[in-house]
């Protein structure tokens, strides 16, 4: 029984280890959403620095390092939403409520990734906060 405990309090530290890290890379992954979002409110130069950063090789090793350790949810989510975005660059053809849709999913996903694996979130709930007329979408 000892070593069964031994395995199961190594596998609660790895996964603890994982979710820090996790939740690292994940914040990083999200900062030039939380500047454009900021951004629409107004500061343009956010924009700007928003979708430089994207293109950084920081940004890049960021997202290298999301693919390696993110869940698999998390990637496919993340990927429809970068996919979106390349998909109407430069075209004024992007549909903001759809771009925040892929965004709140990919939220959502991360929430269940680090930890809130029976959360009770529906569309748009993660994004109340953050938009005025939230309810018009």
């Amino acid at each position: 029984s000892w070593f069964i405990q031994n395995k199961y309090i190594k596998l609660r530290e790895l996964e603890e280890k994982l979710r820090v890290d996790r939740r690292k890379i994940y914040l990083d992954i999200l900062e030039p959403f939380i500047m454009i979002w900021t951004a629409i409110k107004g500061e343009q130069n956010l924009k700007v620095q928003a979708l430089e950063k994207i293109n950084s090789l920081d940004y890049k090793k960021s997202a290298f390092e999301f693919v390696l350790i993110g869940s698999d949810d998390a990637i496919r989510s993340y990927n429809k939403l970068m996919q979106y975005i390349y998909k109407y660059e430069g075209s004024d053809k992007q549909d903001p409520t759809e771009l925040l849709k892929l965004f709140d999913n990919l939220l959502i996903v991360i929430r269940k990734n680090l930890g809130n694996e029976k959360t009770q979130l529906k569309q748009w709930e993660t994004m109340a906060g953050m938009i005025k007329d939230i309810e018009n979408l």
